[in-house]
């Protein structure tokens, strides 16, 4: 069910975590489907990349450390908020390649099925639309995420050139950054893009596991409602078909939470909650052009929140009213009712992702920079 521009960039995204050694898989452009790697070499350099991400997390925690202590001698309040922006922000690829070294098997695994899945639909019950081509929705949102990775990548590569001595740069460790040759910048340049790569493979990577799987799939449910159609064909909504399609999104719908519901999901809402707190109050503590940058981050971390989890909402809400709809059948049909529950994106062991999660958590990250501004 996805579209020929939404598996390019989920080939593009799946070869990038390969270049970036963030995960032993790669995208095989013969079989259209993710590889797992199985070598040791594979894993050695996972590993090494992990490390190195790691090292530059606790060198950012190091200067936010300096630049608290420095709040008593003349230090700012907001180079305090910038080094803990950017705490939280590389705290997010250590996080994703933590959930990846658990589940680097059963990822794979579960892309492939429903990629199998969605183009056995596609192929077998999807009316080709005349006008344009068929396009599931997500195809928006990839361009915006490869856009905004290479301006904002971009934007950083210029301002290390230009200037070294920033404390979030790690050529600030150096006695003289100020006077540092082409050379050494460029050698610089060459670290901080690796790190780079690696932080925004990864969010590209789950961003196209997440929304890859949820726009086709909230289409395929919307489709299997009692009603006619006019963009798949009406045995799609036979009885035997459709139960044997429900049954078979309720075995994907188990994976996809066994792979993303324990660790992915509560780390990730707290960070990006985090995030969005931080730049938040820095758009507006903050008394230099950088506001402006903290504002652009609390618009795009909010926006990202609320339409992620109003999709995985969806998921519930829909198949529920799929259900609903084909109440009052045969008797078998009633049984099969009976025994099925609506699909739920589960956070943790703790609730469902429903169309009010977005809500609350708009109020939980108000309510946090209320207190944050109150507070400093």
């Amino acid at each position: 069910m996805l579209s020929n521009k939404s598996s390019k960039c989920v080939g593009l995204a799946a070869n990038l975590v390969y270049w970036a050694r963030a995960a032993p898989l790669r995208w095989s452009a013969t079989k259209r489907r993710v590889v797992y790697l199985d070598s040791k070499m594979h894993l050695i350099s996972c590993v090494l990349s992990f490390c190195v991400i790691v090292l530059y997390e606790g060198f950012l925690i190091f200067r936010t450390i300096q630049a608290v202590l420095k709040l008593e001698t003349g230090g700012t309040v907001s180079s305090v908020v910038q080094a803990a922006y950017a705490v939280c922000t590389y705290a997010i690829p250590i996080h994703f390649q933590l959930n990846t070294f658990h589940l680097w098997k059963s990822i794979p695994v579960f892309m492939n099925s429903y990629l199998d899945w969605y183009d056995m639909v596609k192929k077998d019950f999807l009316i080709p639309p005349r006008s344009a081509p068929f396009k599931n929705g997500s195809e928006t949102l990839f361009k915006v995420f490869y856009a905004l990775g290479c301006l904002i990548n971009f934007q950083n590569a210029i301002l290390l050139m230009v200037s070294p001595h920033k404390t979030f740069f790690l050529s600030s460790l150096m006695p003289e950054p100020r006077k540092l040759g082409l050379t050494i910048r460029l050698l610089f340049l060459m670290l901080h893009s690796f790190i780079w790569l690696n932080f925004w493979s990864q969010i590209l990577f789950y961003g196209h596991i997440l929304y890859s799987y949820a726009f086709p799939g909230i289409f395929i449910l919307g489709e299997l409602r009692r009603a006619p159609s006019t963009r798949t064909i009406q045995d799609l909504r036979r009885p035997d078909i459709f139960i044997k399609m429900y049954r078979t999104f309720q075995v994907e719908q188990m994976f996809f939470n066994y792979c993303l519901q324990n660790l992915f999901f509560p780390g990730h809402k707290v960070l990006m909650g985090g995030l969005a707190v931080l730049s938040t109050y820095g758009a507006i503590k903050v008394h230099s052009p950088r506001a402006i940058l903290m504002g652009f981050a609390a618009f795009t971390s909010l926006l990202y929140l609320s339409i992620l989890f109003r999709r995985l909402g969806r998921f519930f809400e829909v198949s529920s009213e799929v259900l609903h709809s084909w109440q009052g059948q045969t008797h078998y049909m009633r049984a099969f009712l009976r025994s099925c529950k609506p699909l739920s994106v589960n956070i943790g062991n703790y609730y469902i992702a429903k169309k009010t999660t977005v809500l609350c958590m708009w109020g939980i990250i108000i309510n946090m920079t209320i207190n944050l501004l109150l507070s400093f």
